[in-house]
């Protein structure tokens, strides 16, 4: 260890390189496929009302159709499907209790309809895109690189202001309470003379429906008015928490020497980021050369995703085995792009920081002894006046380091060999 200050980063995602949320195991909720002797269906229910629809899919032929019609008979049988893809990217469908479809007849015919098509195609496309930004993730790290601050945008500079949350959900619609209103009827408005039940479910919609669209509108707006109220209420807590933290670090600046003052603030900033893999840091301040030294416990290259995605045909996808120069180019982006994020981040700590020597290593086995122990694969000395006239998130990070003294040594296929790190003394 060169250094006495050592911090671990967590693996995580707080950077918000990639998009979140992404499912892979498709579907309409409350929708199933109805596979019998007239054809293929889809009843999709309207969530909340009761209410549902049937359209046709393929007639009994195998033929497409867009008819709808009434109830199913009996000899038909309903299929509650969801649809995903296993790890090779083949698509696997699932009936309501989560158990694999493989009866021949219902999977022909449920693969014919264009429902099922355009799920998969759906599917295929949202697990490329999730493959792509799991790589993103790493490779990408440089383009979250900040601008240089100067020493009075430093001392001037804010926290990022609290970004309230919005209330998303959709105001109800006259047609939405009709259509409660017409499930309800049907229940409440019942006669044994069941010829006029029609026109007295009309009756009973149309004398409820202004006076029930009104409280549905209030319970809306009423969900809406608490909603906001609790998000004021964060953003004030979160603000004035912001706004005494900025003040202790403006205390640090005015009465602190510049080492207290940037070893606290790099173990501030150390300990508040994630990233997608773990990894950890020892750092040092030298004062009198205004250099701050960091040497990064770099992730293992097998800590990257190994697999890409490839979208050969319709309804198709591959998934291989990433190559070992297309892993190790991964591998050369994700770490050099790292340093080139730290030294921004870190130079915009203090005006007082000149240069930043960066060091990266990790863990390999030795031909020497046998056992695994730390190489350094790249060192290099960033100098600000240089690094704030690099616009950081158009480069290519391994280009880059030309742009500053360094020593690195990487092979046509990219693979990263040892070397001897910097010392102060070459900065």
């Amino acid at each position: 260890m060169r250094f006495q200050k050592r911090i671990t980063i967590a693996k995580g995602l707080s950077l918000n390189i990639s998009k979140s949320g992404i499912s892979f195991t498709g579907g309409i909720r409350g929708a199933s496929i109805n596979v019998g002797s007239k054809g293929v269906f889809l009843n999709t229910g309207i969530p909340g009302t009761g209410l549902s629809d049937r359209r046709q899919l393929l007639g009994a032929g195998g033929k497409p159709s867009g008819k709808k019609t009434s109830a199913s008979k009996k000899t038909d049988i309903d299929v509650s499907i969801s649809v995903s893809l296993d790890e090779m990217g083949n698509p696997v469908i699932y009936d309501e209790h989560e158990r694999e479809i493989t009866d021949e007849k219902v999977l022909k015919k449920i693969k014919k309809t264009e429902y099922y098509t355009e799920l998969v195609d759906n599917l295929i496309s949202k697990k490329k895109e999730e493959l792509e930004d799991e790589t993103a993730q790493f490779i990408n790290i440089y383009k979250y690189t900040p601008s240089i601050m100067t020493e009075e945008e430093i001392k001037n500079s804010k926290f990022p202001a609290y970004e309230m949350k919005l209330f998303t959900k959709p105001a109800p619609t006259l047609e939405e309470c009709r259509s409660l209103l017409e499930e309800k009827a049907k229940k409440e408005v019942a006669s044994v003379f069941f010829w006029t039940n029609d026109k007295k479910r009309k009756e009973y919609v149309e004398s409820h429906l202004s006076w029930e669209y009104q409280k549905l509108i209030d319970k809306w707006k009423e969900e809406k008015r608490l909603f906001e109220e609790k998000e004021e209420e964060r953003k004030r807590e979160e603000e004035l928490k912001r706004k005494e933290e900025l003040e202790k670090v403006k205390a640090y600046i005015e009465e602190k020497s510049p080492e207290d003052y940037i070893n606290n603030a790099t173990e501030r900033f150390l300990a508040d980021i994630t990233l997608p893999a773990e990894f950890s840091i020892n750092y040092e301040f030298n004062s009198p050369g205004r250099l701050l030294m960091v040497d990064l416990d770099l992730p293992e290259i097998e800590a990257l995703p190994q697999k890409k995605a490839a979208a050969t045909s319709r309804s198709k996808l591959t998934i291989k085995e990433k190559t070992t120069k297309e892993l190790q180019e991964d591998y050369a982006r994700c770490v050099t792009g790292m340093a080139f994020f730290f030294a921004g981040n870190l130079f915009n700590i203090s005006a007082s920081i000149e240069k930043i020597l960066i060091s990266g290593y990790t863990q390999r086995l030795s031909k020497k002894t046998g056992n695994r122990e730390n190489e350094y694969i790249y060192s290099i000395i960033f100098e600000r006046g240089i690094f704030s006239k690099l616009n950081v998130s158009n480069i290519d990070p391994v280009e880059g380091f030309s742009n500053f003294k360094n020593r690195i040594k990487l092979s046509a296929g990219y693979e990263m060999k040892g070397i001897e790190p910097f010392t102060d003394g070459d900065a």
